[in-house]
């Protein structure tokens, strides 16, 4: 059965709009029973979060009135279906408040999940309780000696909250007839439109395939439809234009062969014209080329070019003396091999050449030495570049020298001199490294001061008094010991006293011992510090393997005293599986000592809950990467440049000695010291670069 195009179309159209209508009222159910599921569920979950946070004190003291009365108003005051709260020791709820008995009842039998209720479970935790007031509702197990709470996280049950689906279902069932009816709707509207446009559309066409029929056969006087801004019209207008074309066909022939014949006669005449001008550009072309050779045979360098295959295309008058030719014209045509003083110039410079050849890059600015004769030798700096067609293809290498042999004199004579300034300047520069070594070791004494410090406290407050009364205590009763530990209510709290007592004495002994071994690390730095200034006029740094976290980690404990006591934060960011590095342990630890230290010193001024210390290990281009990053007072645009010099500072107790030590050790170490910062209150981070294998640098 052959159909009409009005019936395709229209059968397609329907067929299109069934399906985009189909699958987008697909995707909107979809979409919107998706979104009611996570929305009931999130409420669930929050109602759940609520009940636990009113009912973890109630639950803490077993106050089962409270828990039923907090019970009663979540299930008066929500859509809760029921809600059961379980004791942490049992299976069975200890309260429980039901609105939907049959809910109730296939909740207990472990059905019904997601299809006729949706549930949340959340945990009842004990917070941290600050207020001391609270403490006497909790467990002897969960104070402290002092009476503080120590339950920060003990759980005490959960609490089980329902919901029915009903309501979600029936909004469903609302939102599948709203959109069956919108298709029907879009249908029935869209057919009678489509039906409506293609109808007229085909009695068009029709009428243009009539008058194409005429044409067809030599009639070019056939009706054709008036043209129209749609496709039908433009159609119709395309023929009507077909037609008046073929009509003056004939005529245009013979016109165009007259004007062929007069632009025949136009061009003989520019012809002639362009002839005559290129013998003017002929003539401004040999004035400029002359006026160029003036140009390079005057110029104070030795010229010269040639083309791939090494033979000489020109050059000055200079190069030409220099290779033992009259003139230019002499050189021109021949190659090195060809020339008697072509061998003065070096074999470096016939590579790079052909370098330049290759590659078509330029070499620029490379000193050469060139031989004149067997006693004398001429110092050039040279340049060469490519020479490229109109293509941009590499064609020859166009090389230019100066001679700098009085630059290389006294270049010499300045290396000289710099020696002598470099012996005199020795003994000034001795006084600084006693300054960055006085800077470095006062740094580890802070640390120092603060651990003799904590010390004393501990041996101040330490509980071994509370022994010598015990042992009293002890004496006064050592005839009856056996009856005053069994009927007197202090002798029966001697032993438990004891016990808290020796574990109060173990705490301290522990903090004395890591005071004690952090006052000895301390002590060796400052050794080492000493002892390593000392062997400097006979040695060298003492290269080793060493792994950075753990340089990092001894830095940060010179200052952790400091840091606890202006309680800051320390955030480490450390790469994974990062390799040993071969350096000096100790310059490495002096550098971060200060940075760390500065860092301290940026942010005394803000609140505790505001400061933010980080540091970051990673690799990086050039080997290892350590980053100090503080959010302090930060640093002025103006201060970046100045901020290692010798002596400078913002601090009014500072000496400006050890940033300036630092960079002076990175760069010993091969590596890199350097800063940024946004400005000022926007904090600062100063980054330490060193090589996997330090190449130690004399400064």
């Amino acid at each position: 059965m052959r159909w009409s195009l009005r019936t395709k179309a229209i059968l397609l159209f329907f067929v299109l709009v069934l399906l985009a209508v189909g699958i987008t009222s697909t995707v909107d159910v979809w979409y919107t029973c998706n979104l009611l599921n996570e929305s009931n569920v999130e409420d669930i979950q929050a109602e759940a979060d609520k009940f636990a946070y009113a009912g973890q004190l109630a639950m803490a003291v077993k106050d089962l009135n409270e828990l039923e009365r907090l019970a009663s108003s979540f299930i008066s005051e929500s859509s809760v279906c029921f809600l059961a709260v379980y004791d942490a020791n049992s299976e069975k709820p200890i309260i429980q408040q039901v609105r939907d008995q049959n809910l109730w009842t296939i909740y207990l039998s472990g059905e019904g999940e997601g299809s006729a209720y949706v549930s949340a479970q959340r945990p009842i935790v004990l917070a941290d309780l600050k207020d001391d007031s609270l403490a006497i509702f909790l467990d002897e197990s969960q104070t402290q000696a002092g009476g503080k709470s120590q339950a920060t996280e003990q759980v005490l049950g959960h609490v089980v909250i329902a919901r029915s689906t009903e309501e979600i279902n029936e909004a469903l069932k609302r939102q599948i007839l709203v959109t069956t009816a919108s298709v029907f709707i879009v249908l029935i509207l869209g057919g009678l439109g489509i039906y409506l446009s293609i109808n007229t559309w085909s009695v068009r066409l029709n009428k243009l395939v009539a008058a194409s029929a005429s044409m067809s056969r030599g009639d070019f006087d056939c009706e054709i439809p008036p043209a129209a801004p749609d496709e039908v019209g433009r159609l119709a207008g395309a023929f009507e234009h077909m037609r008046q074309a073929v009509r003056q066909h004939d005529s245009e022939l013979r016109s165009l062969n007259d004007n062929l014949q007069q632009r025949v006669e136009q061009r003989t005449a520019a012809l002639v014209e362009a002839k005559n001008a290129a013998e003017q550009s002929a003539v401004s072309l040999q004035l400029q080329q002359r006026l160029l050779r003036e140009v390079i045979d005057n110029i104070p360098l030795y010229v010269m070019w040639k083309d791939r295959r090494g033979v000489y295309r020109g050059c000055n008058n200079a190069v030409a003396e220099l290779l033992g030719c009259a003139s230019p014209d002499e050189v021109i045509g021949k190659t090195d091999r060809d020339l008697p003083h072509a061998p003065c110039f070096s074999k470096t410079a016939c590579e790079q050449e052909q370098q330049v050849i290759e590659t078509g890059k330029p070499v620029l600015m490379v000193e050469e030495s060139l031989t004149i004769s067997d006693d004398q030798t001429t110092h050039m700096l040279s340049s060469r570049v490519p020479l490229c067609d109109a293509d941009g293809r590499v064609v020859g290498v166009l090389t230019t020298c100066a001679d700098i042999s009085d630059h290389k004199r006294i270049e010499v004579e300045r290396e000289q001199l710099h020696a002598r300034l470099v012996d005199a300047s020795r003994q000034a520069g001795m006084a600084e490294v006693a300054t960055g070594v006085l800077h470095n070791v006062g740094n580890v004494l802070n640390s120092i001061n603060i651990s003799t410090t904590v010390l004393g406290d501990c041996l101040r407050q330490s509980k071994t008094a509370s022994l010598i009364k015990v042992v009293q205590l002890l004496k006064e009763h050592q005839g009856q010991l056996d009856q005053y530990m069994h009927n007197d209510p202090k002798g029966r709290q001697l032993v438990p006293y004891l016990h808290k007592l020796n574990e109060m004495i173990e705490l301290e002994r522990n903090q004395m011992i890591d005071e004690i071994r952090q006052l000895a690390e301390n002590v060796e730095h400052i050794k080492h510090i000493v002892t390593m200034q000392q062997s400097l006029a006979r040695t060298g740094s003492a290269i080793e393997s060493v792994s950075l976290p753990s340089v990092l980690d001894e830095a940060v404990q010179i200052n952790l005293s400091a840091l606890q006591r202006h309680r800051i934060p320390i955030d480490r960011q450390i790469e994974p599986n990062l390799p040993l590095i071969n350096t000096d342990k100790h310059k490495v630890i002096q550098i971060l000592v200060n940075l760390i230290s500065n860092a301290k010193y940026a942010m005394q001024h803000m609140a505790p809950a505001d400061k933010q210390l980080m540091l970051r290990i990673d690799r990086c281009d050039e080997g290892m990467r350590i980053r100090v990053t503080d959010n302090g007072i930060g640093i002025a645009a103006d201060n970046l440049t100045r901020i290692f010099s010798h002596g400078f500072t913002t601090r009014t107790d500072g000496h400006g000695f050890g940033l300036h030590y630092g960079a002076l050790a990175a760069r010993e170490l091969g590596g890199d010291l350097s800063v940024s910062s946004d400005g000022p209150d926007c904090g600062a981070t100063f980054t330490l670069v060193l090589p996997l294998q330090a190449t130690p640098v004399a400064v």
